[in-house]
């Protein structure tokens, strides 16, 4: 808008960017117009694409046309792009001869494990409360360990390298139970225990799974989905959880508010944006709920669409740690750089967080900086946004090399960990990602350098 300074935030809250595949010629209807290609995500889902992009294979040469706009028509002076168009073929190629990086904690996917030990990964990323007993150490599956931080490798601390495992609140065991038709009306409903795993698969156009359950009042669960063989757009799940008399309580549906194009008032025109692959709620009432599992459009089904829901008492948590995308690090001697670091407060989660480096070169020093509170939460939901999405936490790190810092030949890893605190008390190590980190020369520096040395 004219005259209005938009944050990023704001930008990429109001700027949803398309993109759109032409060839040249056109149709009967307008021979001058080209004609639009679909992607291979747009062949098996007719909700507006939830990312801006696509692949296409080409099966002639000749002319094309990308087109890039905002959804809407919406756009501003800030609303910058990059394009990239790329051969999947070369892209595959590439990829061969790097070594993928290690993954990091990912809570909120849909093809995530909810399987094993997803329930002590969380545990472990949890502070126990300062009253509860410490529990016997239990092992953890090996497919989890590291990067998830159910090994808490607390090096952070100078001389102090030992790995232990975490110690859990109670052993949860879910109960599993596979989808059985007929199951489509809320009187023909499985019943679930909690906590509890459901594994079933949508299969056929128009398909419906309906699962019971019981809660007492103030009872606070957690709703997790997987779908291990497709994913959006092919396989859009809605999962959605109704009282007694068929009212919609909580769904994983996320939301997007905007005016429609065809009023000519202010009244918002709500469309559907995407699907979280989790979702929280806190019953008031005690009593008897359904969970019904569906694929949003209602026109596809078949044996890939598979899924998994985990049903589970809340566990605040600390979540996704996004440091934004650092590939590497360069400090200037005598220079700091600053980093914003963003955590997820998941379920009610509601200490603070300790972030240390290990591994820092000679003359480095990491100082911790302002923690900024972030009320607004990572989705645009209209009602009740806390229910699918959780609470962001920023914070900055400044690094500072200082002036006689030697220069680094060659980059070093360094170790960003982070430590929940509730209440004073510490919980376990949990690793955030490595960072290669050089110290360089600045460009005045070095021409500093050469003068005196009469170069």
């Amino acid at each position: 808008m004219p005259g209005e300074d938009l944050g990023k935030q704001a930008i990429s809250d109001r700027f949803d960017p398309q993109v759109v595949l032409y060839r040249r010629g056109g149709s009967l209807f307008d021979s001058r117009k080209p004609t639009q290609l679909l992607f291979e995500e747009e062949r098996s889902s007719i909700l507006i694409p939830v990312e801006a992009k696509g692949t296409y294979r080409f099966d002639a040469d000749g002319h094309y046309y990308i087109e890039v706009s905002g959804i809407y028509g919406a756009g501003c002076s800030d609303c910058t792009y990059q394009l990239r168009i790329v051969s999947p073929r070369r892209d595959s190629e590439l990829k061969a001869h790097v070594k993928p990086p290690e993954p990091e904690w990912t809570e909120r996917s849909f093809n995530r494990a909810l399987e094993g030990a997803w329930i002590a990964g969380l545990d472990a990323r949890s502070v126990l409360p300062a009253d509860q007993p410490a529990g016997v150490p239990k092992p953890v599956a090996s497919a989890l360990v590291g990067r998830t931080g159910l090994v808490s490798r607390t090096g952070s601390s100078p001389g102090d390298s030992k790995e232990t495992a975490p110690v859990l609140r109670s052993a949860i065991h879910p109960q599993l139970t596979l989808d059985r038709e007929p199951n489509d009306r809320a009187a023909q409903a499985q019943a679930v225990s909690i906590p509890g795993v459901i594994e079933g698969v949508i299969e056929r156009p128009g398909d419906l799974d309906s699962f019971k359950f019981a809660v007492k009042p103030g009872e606070k669960l957690a709703f997790e989905l997987e779908t291990p063989d497709a994913q959006p757009p092919q396989f859009d799940p809605r999962l959605a959880v109704v009282d007694s008399q068929g009212r919609e309580v909580v769904s994983n549906v996320h939301k997007m508010r905007t005016v429609s194009l065809d009023t000519n008032g202010d009244k918002p025109h709500v469309y559907v944006k995407g699907r979280e692959p989790k979702a929280v709620y806190t019953f008031q009432n005690g009593g008897d709920y359904v969970l019904q599992v569906r694929d949003t459009t209602l026109r596809y089904g078949g044996p890939n669409f598979r899924y998994r829901i985990l049903i589970r008492p809340q566990i605040p948590h600390v979540g996704g740690i996004s440091v934004g995308k650092p590939d590497h690090i360069n400090l200037i001697r005598g220079k700091g750089k600053t980093l914003t670091i963003t955590t997820s407060y998941e379920e009610g989660f509601a200490g603070q967080v300790l972030f240390t480096f290990a591994g820092l070169p000679e003359g480095v020093q990491a100082f911790p900086g302002a923690e900024l509170k972030e009320d607004k939460v990572s989705s645009d939901v209209d009602v009740s946004p806390d229910i699918i999405s959780p609470k962001l936490q920023k914070t900055t790190i400044v690094l500072l090399a200082r002036s006689e810092a030697p220069v680094s030949a060659l980059p070093k890893l360094v170790h960003l960990d982070c430590r929940p605190i509730v209440n004073g008390k510490l919980g376990e190590s949990l690793e955030v990602r490595d960072i290669p980190l050089m110290v360089i020369e600045g460009s005045k520096q070095k021409q500093e350098e050469k003068k005196q040395s009469g170069n």
